[in-house]
């Protein structure tokens, strides 16, 4: 039997001659079924009814030798029976049961007969013979039984050559059928194989012009007459739009190309603006990393000058109008040379985001050394304000650049000294579930009130400073936090209350391999036998203005200070001094080839590995802070605000 998908493709023409025969045949087959069934009744019924007559008929005749016992006469009775050549045989029964008489052969009836055994003829196709017993009544008293047994060849010879001559008629009206189905069907499927060869023709040659011939269709009435007419009118619109729409291509092509001569000359005008874009970008970048140097160099030492200049007036100038004037306008170059340098950094940190030059480089790293470094530096600055402030940190590892890092959590927390007058600031660590870690700000300032939380990462938003007080910085800090984080690809997230605080959390993922320890130089040597550290400061810094600021400022905080430009100088320096530095700070930019991670390892390879050091500089690319972060040395930024570096010096010569 075929399949739907193979049925559909076989030719049309077959497929309805398929439909055609199945379907008469089909019909024809459910008919004869049925007439097969209807003659197989008439027939059991037509036989039925010869056995119950012949059996009564016998059961008459009999009725008398019963009623008398008379075997001889019930004999006789059952002779009538010999006409009936379907019975086999036949006996009569007293009423006892016992067998009184027999016709035909002796075998076939039971020896005995009663109620119990009484049945009718049956008929099924499955037996070639059938019996039935019934009782012998005279005036509506049984007297004995009658059974016959007949044979049912004849009956079914009869059955089947009927059966046979139907069959014979419905394969004649089915072959009939089908020739007339032929017939009809050629006369439908002649137009649809002309349709086909004209598609055929007008596909392969693109010739439109082409027409079926309605003829085929055999009238103008049928459906078929309709589609080729239709595919005759539908060819002809398609050859008129075939030529309209030639003729619109020529005119479009025409138009193409004077808009193809006008685009090729923006086209020239814009790759040149285009390189004149790269080129600015490419000077921006320049100017950048230039002026993330540059410019934090004399702002630093304009801020050390300042408090020098302050410190002088504390210790020496005398009271009167002048004096205080003078101090009062000290005290003004001190704060906008401080909001000046905090404007800076922050304009040159989202400068550098915007132009996409800062490069996240993850790294297995030690949460709990980017926060000791970060205690070193924001600690004394909470004391000074009066603030609690409580690390709490833990062994755990994470998959970040810790430059980045950083700077994301130097930003959450000099915000939350900015905006907390009271009370204290906690920076803590969890482990998550998943594992890496979170890490969380939390302080007990003013708050964010709810509405305002998805506000307070745009550029310059604040709250509570209407009067753009520049203490409380230029609202950038958060701004860089988000595309910080964003650029690491962790979740930053932030709870507040208004009045009781604010709490930041920072997501970040587990190491995929375990971070290195802390690398110890090759020449640490034990300390030199030199008289103890008495609070020696060595400043290695090449920009001599620097380093009178820096003279000036620790000559009035009573610190004695070396001052090297280089790590040459520095040794010849220590040597004539014949002292040991308490604590070292140079630039990380120096001349000569030696930057300030190398300085800081040739010291310590002389006086001892655990000898304070601190770097200070300008510089804020890529490079210089990965290999800052990877010494894992304490760096503090430029401009530095002196009393930043007085209450570190004063928590590290303690």
């Amino acid at each position: 039997m075929l399949s739907p998908r193979a049925f559909a493709r076989i030719p049309l023409r077959l497929q309805l001659l398929w439909l055609v025969a199945g379907t008469v045949a089909l019909s024809l087959a459910v008919s004869m079924l049925t007439a097969v069934v209807l003659d197989w009744g008439l027939h059991e019924d037509q036989a039925a009814r010869t056995l119950e007559t012949a059996a009564r008929s016998a059961a008459t005749a009999a009725s008398a030798a019963v009623a008398f016992d008379d075997d001889i006469a019930a004999a006789e009775a059952l002779r009538i029976l010999a006409t009936q050549k379907e019975i086999t045989a036949a006996a009569v029964y007293r009423l006892d049961g016992e067998r009184l008489a027999v016709h035909g052969d002796a075998s076939l009836p039971p020896a005995r007969a009663g109620p119990a055994a009484e049945h009718g003829p049956d008929f099924s196709p499955l037996h070639t013979t059938t019996h039935l017993l019934r009782p012998i009544v005279f005036d509506d008293s049984t007297l004995g039984w009658i059974y016959l047994h007949a044979d049912l060849a004849e009956f079914r010879a009869r059955y089947l050559e009927q059966t046979a001559l139907s069959v014979l008629a419905s394969l004649c009206g089915l072959g009939l059928a089908v020739w007339l189905g032929m017939r009809l069907i050629e006369r439908i499927t002649r137009p649809v194989r002309g349709l086909a060869d004209l598609a055929h023709r007008v596909r392969d040659d693109g010739n439109y012009s082409l027409r079926a011939d309605a003829a085929e269709a055999g009238g103008s009435a049928n459906e078929v007459a309709e589609l080729v007419a239709g595919i005759n009118a539908m060819l002809a619109e398609i050859e008129q739009r075939n030529w309209e729409l030639g003729e619109n291509r020529r005119e479009l092509e025409q138009r193409v190309a004077e808009r193809t001569s006008a685009l090729d000359q923006v086209n020239v005008s814009l790759l040149a603006q285009k390189r004149g874009a790269e080129e600015a970008n490419q000077a921006k970048s320049r100017f950048l990393a230039a002026a993330s140097h540059d410019l934090r160099q004399p702002m630093h030492a304009l801020s050390l000058l300042v408090s020098a200049l302050d410190d002088n007036l504390r210790e020496h100038g005398e009271a009167g109008d002048r004096w205080t004037e003078t101090r009062r306008l000290a005290d003004l170059i001190e704060a906008s040379v401080r909001n000046m340098g905090n404007l800076l950094n922050d304009l040159l940190d989202l400068s550098r985001l915007d132009a996409g030059v800062i490069v996240p480089h993850p790294v297995c790293a030690r949460v709990d050394e980017i926060l000791d470094r970060l205690s070193a530096r924001f600690l004394p600055l909470a004391l000074k304000k009066g603030l609690r402030m409580r690390f709490v940190t833990g062994h755990m590892e994470v998959e970040t650049d810790p430059v980045l890092l950083d700077r994301i959590l130097a930003n959450l927390i000099d915000n939350a000294i900015r905006y907390t007058d009271s009370g204290g600031i906690l920076v803590g660590t969890r482990r998550r579930a998943g594992g890496g870690a979170r890490i969380e700000v939390v302080d007990s300032g003013i708050g964010i009130p709810g509405a305002m939380l998805e506000r307070i990462f745009e550029e310059y938003f604040q709250l509570g400073n209407p009067e753009r007080d520049r203490d409380k910085g230029q609202g950038l800090g958060l701004s860089i936090v988000k595309r910080l984080a964003d650029l690491l690809g962790c979740r930053i997230s932030v709870r507040s209350r208004p009045g009781r605080g604010t709490h930041f959390s920072l997501e970040l993922p587990p190491c995929a391999t375990a971070a290195p320890a802390p690398a110890r130089s090759e020449h640490a040597v034990e300390p030199a036998a030199l008289p103890g550290r008495d609070g020696l400061v060595l400043l290695v810094e090449d920009d001599e203005v620097i380093v009178q600021a820096m003279r000036a400022l620790f000559a009035q905080w009573g610190v004695p200070l070396i001052t090297a430009s280089g790590i040459e100088e520095a040794l010849r320096a220590l040597d004539a001094a014949g002292r040991a530095p308490a604590l070292v700070l140079s630039d990380y930019r120096l001349p000569g080839g030696c930057d300030g991670i190398g300085v800081v390892a040739r010291l310590r390879a002389r006086y001892g590995g655990d000898m304070p050091a601190i770097l200070v500089t300008g510089d804020t690319g890529e490079e210089a802070m990965r290999a800052v972060a990877a010494s894992g040395l304490t760096l503090l930024h430029k401009p530095l605000h002196p009393a930043k570096l007085r209450a570190l010096l004063s928590h590290v010569l303690k």
